[in-house]
């Protein structure tokens, strides 16, 4: 069977961007900017200070202060995701999807814009809700609770997770294109913008776009356990009163444990 190139290009675009971001997060935080780590760590009490030979490479690094099987599941995970964009690059390419590949000038920016802005509210709404579920007791323990060893995460800490949580959570991810009529564009923008706070949300950095993201919500979900469980963005933690942070300016407090 002849695949096409398009789909080793992109597998191939997020074995590197991940590496590549983590990398540089890593090296330029965690190791140039060790002295100042009070200035830009979410958790400067819970620095691990220390890098590890071959940190870089999330299957080889001995980092210290990583969780049991690390390595295993980190590569493993990473392998899932280098999968799934290149079989559903497969399934896109061959017509098996909604995703349009149609010119911009005959298609339109405006509907371009329309169908970023669905896979977004699709994404968050399926993602806060899932994470609500993994959350309840079984399915915790048996699960999520193997993401939530770190409680100040890291660079390449996004991928320590059970690799069935992480099945089921790239089916959500790559999720638009299978639902609604999504331009490959819209699809493109929305991955990266994913891609780039999945990393970030697990760095330990401090980063912020005003009112709309911000790195410490999900780092306190982490510290916290039952608070901020969107992502991207905390409007449903809002809407339902899971948000603990700043937002607007305005510091919320959760309220009362409401059910699903």
């Amino acid at each position: 069977m002849c695949y096409s190139p398009y789909s080793y290009l992109n597998a191939s675009i997020i074995l590197v961007g991940y590496v590549a971001q983590n990398t540089f997060l890593q090296y330029w935080y965690y190791c140039l900017k060790q002295k100042e780590v009070s200035d830009w760590k979410i958790q400067p009490e819970r620095n691990r200070n220390q890098s590890g030979d071959l940190w870089f490479l999330p299957c080889l690094s001995n980092k210290p202060g990583r969780g049991l099987h690390h390595r295993i599941l980190t590569a493993l995970n990473l392998s899932l995701a280098v999968a799934f964009a290149f079989f559903v690059s497969e399934l896109c390419i061959n017509g098996r999807s909604k995703m349009s590949f149609a010119p911009v000038s005959g298609y339109g920016l405006h509907q371009i814009f329309t169908d970023l802005l669905i896979a977004y509210m699709y994404e968050n709404i399926a993602e806060y809700y899932w994470h609500r579920l993994l959350h309840i007791g079984p399915l915790y323990r048996s699960f999520h609770k193997v993401h939530h060893y770190y409680k100040s995460p890291e660079p390449f800490d996004d991928m320590m997770m059970h690799p069935l949580e992480a099945l089921c959570y790239y089916c959500i991810l790559y999720g638009p294109p299978f639902l609604f009529t999504c331009h490959v564009y819209s699809f493109a923008a929305y991955m990266t913008f994913m891609g780039l706070t999945g990393t970030l949300d697990h760095s330990g950095i401090k980063m912020n776009i005003y009112g709309i993201y911000d790195t410490r919500d999900h780092d306190k979900h982490h510290s916290h356990f039952n608070v901020n469980f969107g992502f991207p963005h905390p409007f449903l933690d809002i809407l339902h009163g899971t948000y603990d942070g700043c937002f607007l300016g305005k510091i919320i407090t959760p309220q009362k444990k409401k059910s699903l």
